[in-house]
């Protein structure tokens, strides 16, 4: 019996190493590719979890990067609408625009434009500007006129027409008389031995002056024709004059001198001769203390003087020597004494 009982127990555990055996460890084989799938799953699991939130979080950047965008487009916008403002402020001049260093408040930033360069607009006229722009084409009649942006004034006088309202432009009056030194030249049909060159006649020695007050901030030319042999006794000057009879003068061209009650009172520069029959153009520049002298187009000299006593005069011409020559044009460009010019335009009326 004992052994058949052990008999018995031997093929039993036979049995289970035969098939048993395997079958365990097929289970455990099973079970362990279980876990392996189970943690493949779960990677995936985080994988696909970790695209959706790079998904989410390039979702995110791409809104932020749009909201940026929003905000660069709107603040360039506000940018563009600033700068058409300062430019619309600056091309109409409202209170704080302009171009000038005085700006509104504006500033750099503000509603004066871009860089807030502006300048105060200009005021008013007043009643002594107003009446001297409003007359002096009649008072003058000039052969041309304009005002200029620059404040200054620009007139042309053509004197060989030989304009009758020319004549009492002047002081004093240009004459008719043959033995007047400033006079209108002669037409050919009143001589039987020779003929004048159209314009205004000067001889022996004089000065005359336009009716008409200017700031030492000016500049006038003459064109000039001489009728005899040059000498060292001869002047021939455009000239700004005071009241008290001091002038300023371009003498031929060339020479910046002092006159005094029409005489020449010394200078500086050297006197460049005018042939007989010959013509050229004298200038006289006369701005912050200084004046030159000018000769067809070009300056020769210039000098000092004192700006104290030249605040207000009179464009005019001044000659001597018994010299004998024509004007045939004046030409000015200047800034009005509209004080002066007001007041005397006043007392013409009475």
């Amino acid at each position: 019996m004992r052994c058949c009982s052990w008999r018995s127990e031997l093929g039993v555990m036979v049995f289970a190493v035969l098939f048993l055996a395997p079958g365990l460890a097929f289970g455990e084989g099973t079970k362990e590719k279980d876990k392996d799938k189970k943690s493949k799953e779960d990677k995936g699991k985080e994988g696909k979890e970790g695209k959706k939130d790079e998904k989410g979080k390039g979702a995110k950047g791409k809104e932020k990067g749009k909201e940026k965008e929003k905000a660069k487009g709107k603040a360039k916008g506000e940018g563009e609408k600033e700068k058409e403002k300062g430019e619309g402020q600056k091309e109409g001049e409202p209170a704080g625009g302009g171009e000038g260093p005085d700006a509104g408040a504006g500033g750099a930033e503000g509603s004066g434009g871009a860089e807030g360069k502006t300048s105060k607009p200009k005021g008013p006229a007043s009643p002594d500007e107003e009446l001297v722009k409003e007359k002096l084409k009649d008072v003058l009649s000039p052969t041309d006129m304009k005002f200029l942006e620059d404040g200054r004034v620009h007139l042309v006088f053509d004197l060989t027409r030989k304009s009758e309202e020319h004549s009492t432009i002047f002081t004093p009056k240009v004459g008719s008389n043959l033995k007047e030194t400033f006079r209108w030249s002669m037409d050919d049909k009143s001589f039987s031995f020779f003929s004048e060159y159209p314009g205004v006649r000067l001889s022996n020695r004089g000065v005359a002056l336009l009716n008409c007050w200017f700031t030492d901030d000016l500049e006038a030319e003459v064109e000039y024709l001489q009728h005899i042999a040059h000498s060292d006794k001869l002047y021939a000057a455009v000239i700004y004059s005071n009241d008290q009879g001091k002038a300023l003068a371009s003498n031929f061209g060339s020479q910046c001198a002092m006159l005094v009650q029409g005489r020449l009172a010394g200078g500086q520069g050297k006197v460049d001769s005018v042939s007989a029959d010959a013509t050229a153009k004298f200038k006289l520049s006369v701005k912050d203390g200084s004046f030159e002298a000018y000769r067809d187009g070009r300056s020769r000299q210039k000098m000092k003087y004192p700006a104290k006593g030249f605040a207000s005069g009179r464009i005019g011409f001044a000659w001597g020597g018994s010299i004998a020559s024509t004007l045939a044009r004046l030409e000015i460009k200047g800034k009005l004494d509209y004080a002066r010019m007001a007041k005397e335009m006043r007392k013409a009326k009475h």
